[in-house]
């Protein structure tokens, strides 16, 4: 065997030279492999950044989310509260309504037994006037009355 190698080119190289060859080789690969680690580190920190960026934006929306949800359920209470407070006023609207009608039926009635009274106050007094009539009438044909009117006449002159 011989100490002589041939390179890729084709040309013999001594075993000195392959060794500073190979070393040279390690060089190049491990410069090659720091640049490539240098690329992938800054690669990690930009993800890292990002996955940091990420994380926060999602606690902020965590909280928006949290904060949101007690909104609802405080209007979710509200609504309930007023959906009661509706049923309440309803309720009321109903008894007051009815009560108002059966108001406007005792008003009916009353003006109705009025109306009754007040004819019969009418036809009461007009009896009255009638009577009264029929009462002077007969009163100024008697002969008191005659009398009345002839002294009443001597104390006017």
């Amino acid at each position: 065997m011989s100490d002589f190698r041939v390179s890729e080119e084709g040309a013999q190289e001594s075993p000195g030279c392959s060794l500073t060859r190979a070393v040279e080789d390690v060089g190049q690969h491990s410069y090659v492999q720091t640049e490539a680690l240098k690329e992938k580190q800054e690669t990690l920190s930009s993800l890292q950044a990002t996955l940091s960026d990420i994380e926060t934006r999602g606690e902020t929306a965590e909280q928006e989310l949290r904060s949101k949800v007690r909104e609802t359920l405080v209007l979710e209470g509200d609504m309930e509260q007023l959906q009661r407070q509706t049923k309440v006023l309803h309720g009321r609207y109903t008894s007051i309504s009815k009560e108002n009608t059966e108001l406007q039926i005792l008003i009916c009635e009353e003006e109705d037994s009025a109306r009754v009274a007040l004819d019969g106050f009418n036809s009461y007094r007009y009896k009255m006037e009638v009577h009264r009539a029929a009462v002077l009438h007969a009163a100024s044909h008697t002969e008191a009355y005659k009398e009345l009117e002839e002294k009443r006449a001597l104390v006017r002159m």
